[in-house]
């Protein structure tokens, strides 16, 4: 007999949990329905379908990351908190491989919810490069080029692309010593060429 009072949000982590081992792209709505004990039509009682779901997850992924990167980030100001930042997005992307890859989805302009959720990590991010005073649209470029470093990074250790010995947690801490010094002097020459 099936399990009766099963809610949306279980429905969600039974989907983060299946994605975890199998990856994005062998998620299936039959396999969710399974593994909760139930018939695959009863999940559109609470999703439209599996792109609704995995947006789901994508929602709950984002606020797992802002949670990783707020918690690490506490009581620290300035390149100490974005170094801060820079490690729990690494640590977060090695515990949550399979739900990381839907941060990697296009968003639409008008889902306003998940948007507000996507932007809640960077806006941590933000927060701390207030103190280095770039103007707005150069502001823009300066979190582009932190998140594609980021991301490439953990994307390519992920895909054990890091194979000569030399240690990939010291290529790690060159990296962000390397965004660090980049973003804050960039940030002074903007300032200077302004003055």
């Amino acid at each position: 007999m099936g399990r009766i009072g099963k809610d949306k949000s279980e429905i969600i982590t039974c989907a983060m949990k299946i994605m975890s081992k199998k990856g994005l792209s062998s998620l299936r709505l039959s396999d969710v329905a399974e593994s909760m004990e139930m018939k695959t039509p009863s999940l559109y009682n609470h999703f439209k379908g599996l792109e609704d779901l995995i947006r789901a997850v994508q929602l709950r992924t984002n606020e797992l990351l802002y949670e990783y990167m707020a918690e690490a980030s506490k009581d620290l100001k300035g390149k100490e908190a974005f170094k801060a930042l820079c490690h729990a997005y690494r640590n977060f992307f090695k515990k949550h491989t399979g739900i990381y890859e839907t941060m990697t989805i296009a968003i639409h302009a008008t889902d306003k919810e998940l948007l507000q959720a996507t932007f809640k990590p960077v806006d941590l991010v933000t927060k701390i490069l207030k103190s280095v005073k770039m103007d707005a649209d150069f502001g823009v470029h300066i979190m582009r080029f932190i998140r594609c470093s980021l991301h490439g990074f953990v994307s390519l250790e992920s895909k054990g692309n890091m194979i000569l010995k030399t240690s990939a947690d010291e290529s790690f801490e060159v990296l962000v010593d390397m965004l660090i010094k980049g973003v804050w002097s960039k940030a002074k020459v903007t300032k200077k060429a302004k003055s």
